[in-house]
């Protein structure tokens, strides 16, 4: 378990987030970034916990998870799975 999380650790922001993404919400076709935030952004604040813009931070990823089609907008807030 210390190797998977010390893997876990070491990648980046982007990747923590998707990673955590497919573990929370890959049962269901879309989500909001209101649960991501609700749901991801304290655990998130635990591996940045010197981070005051963890919110910021992750609307920026889903950006970058939605620029590179791992996941797509559908507006209002909402998003779904371009692929798992």
């Amino acid at each position: 378990m210390y190797n998977a999380n010390r893997k876990f650790l070491s990648k980046p922001w982007k990747e923590k987030l998707y990673g955590l993404l497919l573990l929370t919400f890959s049962h269901k076709t879309t989500f909001s970034s209101k649960e991501v935030y609700t749901i991801l952004g304290p655990i998130l604040s635990t591996y940045y916990e010197d981070s005051t813009t963890i919110k910021s931070s992750i609307r920026k990823n889903l950006q970058l998870l939605r620029d590179e089609e791992k996941i797509m907008f559908l507006g209002d807030g909402n998003y779904g799975w371009c692929d798992r």
